[in-house]
């Protein structure tokens, strides 16, 4: 499961501090102005200012009139209504194993609470316009929450217009959501400094349709890492993008990344495209790791059945489960994402370049 990339900022933490607040009906019918906010959160002036924009932005607080306090445009949870019904939003495809744990254990959990659950797909790539989509979406299926796993921004934000939202991963960029996921960029450099440890200096980083955001980070991370430009041809040709997520379309995106990148490692973001880069290594008669190396960035029962067992990374599913059951708890209002450090599993798909 990809991750958020944005750290949170003093200014993101203190508007999410104060929209919960105003949420919660401890700021009444106004919000204070900045000096205050200064005083009681010890911040300084430039930070409250801007939390303060943020929240005019988000629709939160009115906009600034001389000599007023800034009024609160939301109306304070008060519970009248249990959050009952909770919508899960998975992309189009075939989601990985770990996917369908973690999702699962969202799931049970929502349901100990009374709750109802359904699952549904839609295609975060190709529309470009979600609002009418979720609307029909949440109308449809009653619901008073939404789980999203990994979408764009423009969903994200039609999203928190309807109801209460989770992200499993994906893009939020200061929206009023509660969310777990893990710093993709971050995960790929220390995979790619083990890898170069071993000799490697020609590493493919293969991705689903993600986001500039994501694709950009990781094409960053890796350029650092081999002494290149972002915007270099070798980088486009080793953090190739697919569209979509089908068997067909994987196998297509391996005969086009080996022949033209020449890669010695891979890393792959999930079980699938390990079985995929299998398949096409059997029929191009490469061998794991003689003649490439793998790094899984999950780690899923399916994997342990694979030989040779792929060096994986475990996402903390125990971790993700106590931020979802937080998030029940406090009636579903955002508390931002926790970013979670994965684990690594040792495995048998590692060694030196071929010579």
């Amino acid at each position: 499961m990809a991750g958020q990339l944005e750290r949170k900022t003093l200014t993101i933490q203190l508007a999410e501090q104060l929209e919960r607040e105003i949420r919660s009906g401890s700021w009444g019918e106004s919000l204070a102005g900045h000096r205050t906010l200064m005083a009681r959160c010890g911040v300084s002036a430039t930070t409250a200012l801007a939390a303060i924009a943020l929240l005019e932005q988000r629709r939160i607080v009115s906009a600034g009139e001389q000599g007023r306090r800034r009024r609160v445009l939301v109306s304070p949870s008060r519970h009248e209504k249990a959050l009952n019904d909770l919508l899960i939003i998975d992309r189009v495809g075939l989601p990985s194993g770990e996917d369908s744990a973690l999702h699962q254990a969202y799931r049970q959990a929502w349901e100990h609470s009374g709750g109802t659950v359904q699952t549904i797909q839609m295609d975060f790539v190709r529309c470009r316009q979600p609002s009418a989509l979720l609307r029909e979406a949440v109308r449809n299926h009653k619901a008073d929450a939404l789980l999203l796993h990994m979408p764009p921004l423009r969903w994200t934000s039609a999203a928190v217009e309807l109801c209460p939202v989770f992200l499993s991963g994906g893009d939020w960029h200061g929206l009023p959501v509660t969310g777990v996921g893990y710093d993709a960029a971050v995960l790929v450099g220390t995979c790619v400094r083990r890898l170069q440890r071993l000799g490697h200096s020609r590493i493919a980083v293969p991705l689903d349709e993600s986001g500039k955001r994501l694709t950009g980070a990781v094409r960053e991370t890796l350029a650092a890492a081999l002494s290149l430009t972002p915007s270099s041809p070798e980088i486009a040709a080793l953090v190739p993008v697919s569209r979509d997520r089908t068997p067909g379309t994987w196998l297509r995106l391996w005969q086009t990344l080996f022949p033209r990148a020449r890669p010695t490692a891979v890393i792959v973001s999930d079980d699938i495209h390990y079985f995929s880069l299998m398949s096409y290594c059997q029929m191009a008669g490469l061998h794991i790791p003689a003649d490439v190396s793998v790094i899984c960035l999950e780690s899923t029962d399916p994997l342990e059945w694979c030989h040779p067992l792929p060096v994986r990374m475990r996402f903390p599913m125990k971790a993700a489960l106590r931020v979802f059951r937080a998030w029940m708890r406090r009636g579903c209002r955002p508390a931002g994402m926790t970013f979670l450090q994965l684990e690594s599993c040792d495995g048998e798909t590692l060694a030196p370049p071929a010579r």
